[in-house]
């Protein structure tokens, strides 16, 4: 029996179930395929248990389901708060709008005169003010030519014509563009803090302007990146009112440029760089090696780059823009140029 197991061309895995006699009774095509059909099987097995940990497959691959946080050793887990060395971070003493001098009460001996006073600590309190909108009614009259009898009206300053001034506008686009917050979450927020209702609508035109008087300084940003001799270039897949698009973006250490195009493409490559000829940091997607001039693989993780560096550059940019005299002014003249287009 055993002289036949070793001539056995198919021969009964271990560990099956299968009785030897029923195996061998089976016709050897059928062993044989089932034989291939089980080997197939471990294979996709084995493709399913993958992950960054046990193949060469990166972090951003995983599924969330799977992701488990890296077990520590004892020696390694730290209690929460500042570790022994670590710099203090104290309160930084800003300017007072308001002062209060506190003289000592009587001495614990009952006396009450006091002698070398000095100061010997400032406790400092900050507290928001109560918030209240600048309301401006601009009242428009009209009245008749005493010459031709036509009726003549006042017209609007067109910056003034949308009814929200260019602060509330700028907030309104901080909040729903740069914290990502729902119109009804800013609408609940404004009505709340502000005591001002507002509608979903008017918070959609306010981030509408906001976004149109951010159009030069985006663009002076795309300049900028594009005269730069290095620039690292990556794109990832982005949802905008929840149909698939592609996130690229375009960085040097000065400037981060984003931009949103349909497609994974070579045309939206070079929509990206425009006439730009420098030295490029890529991944391996092949379009960017077919690029003509010099090519550096990007040695770190393109996606923790784009997760981590770029959008603290972005948020701090576009936060300089949204509360700057720029940006006020910007919002002014957005509106000027929709009032003459109009």
């Amino acid at each position: 029996m055993s002289a036949l197991l070793l001539l056995d061309p198919a021969p009964l895995p271990d560990g099956l179930g299968i009785p030897a006699e029923d195996w061998h009774q089976t016709p050897t095509s059928v062993r044989h395929h089932f034989l291939s059909l089980l080997k197939r099987v471990e294979t996709l097995e084995a493709r399913c248990n993958q992950d960054s940990s046990n193949s060469s497959r990166p972090p951003s691959t995983d599924s969330p389901a799977k992701k488990r946080a890296r077990r520590t050793h004892a020696t390694e887990r730290r209690k929460p708060g500042a570790k022994p060395g670590h710099p203090g971070h104290h309160q930084v003493l800003l300017e007072p709008t308001s002062s209060v001098s506190l003289l000592p009460d009587a001495c614990a001996c009952g006396h009450r005169g006091l002698a070398e006073v000095t100061l010997y600590h400032t406790h400092q309190v900050i507290e928001l003010p109560v918030i209240r909108p600048d309301v401006t009614h601009w009242r428009l009259y009209q009245g008749r030519c005493l010459a031709c009898d036509t009726l003549c009206k006042a017209s609007l300053p067109s910056e003034h014509a949308s009814g929200y001034g260019p602060r509330l506008t700028g907030f309104v686009g901080e909040m729903a563009g740069m914290v990502g917050a729902s119109r009804s979450a800013v609408q609940a927020l404004c009505a709340s803090v502000f005591s001002l209702a507002l509608s979903t609508g008017a918070i959609q035109k306010m981030v509408a302007r906001g976004s149109e008087a951010l159009v030069p300084h985006y663009t002076a940003i795309g300049e900028v990146a594009r005269t730069s001799l290095v620039n690292y270039i990556d794109e990832t897949s982005w949802l905008l009112h929840g149909e698939r698009q592609w996130l690229w973006v375009m960085a040097h250490p000065a400037v981060a440029y984003f931009q949103i195009h349909a497609y994974r493409s070579k045309a939206a490559f070079t929509q990206l760089i425009h006439d730009w000829r420098g030295s490029l940091v890529s991944d391996g997607y092949r379009v960017y090696q077919s690029w003509e001039g010099l090519r550096q693989s990007c040695l770190v993780q393109p996606a923790g780059i784009t997760q981590r560096v770029l959008p603290v550059a972005v948020r701090r940019i576009s936060r300089a823009v949204w509360f700057s005299d720029t940006s006020i002014e910007s919002v002014s003249d957005a509106d000027s140029v929709h009032q003459n287009s109009a």
